[in-house]
């Protein structure tokens, strides 16, 4: 089954990184990045292979909760979208 852009977006959210409460984790260092500084770059570790990028986990958080905004819930407890 081929992943539309949405579920391979995630399904890569969740290979890259873990979430840990209120902090999300780089899988390959342990750097994490709280909540409370999600405008924040988060500083990997000097032998991470993701060492100088700026990605930020919250703001893909923040993309995909407003995508799964867009859909609505029935009263089976099936989603569609609108």
């Amino acid at each position: 089954m081929a992943l539309d852009g949405n579920a391979k977006g995630l399904m890569d959210l969740h290979s890259r990184w873990i979430w840990d409460a209120d902090v999300m984790r780089c899988r390959d260092c342990g750097r994490g990045l709280h909540v409370s500084r999600q405008g924040e770059t988060l500083h990997h570790a000097a032998h991470c292979k993701h060492h100088g990028s700026t990605e930020n986990p919250w703001r893909q958080i923040r993309f995909f909760i407003g995508f799964v905004g867009e859909f609505e819930t029935s009263d089976t407890g099936d989603t569609k979208n609108d």
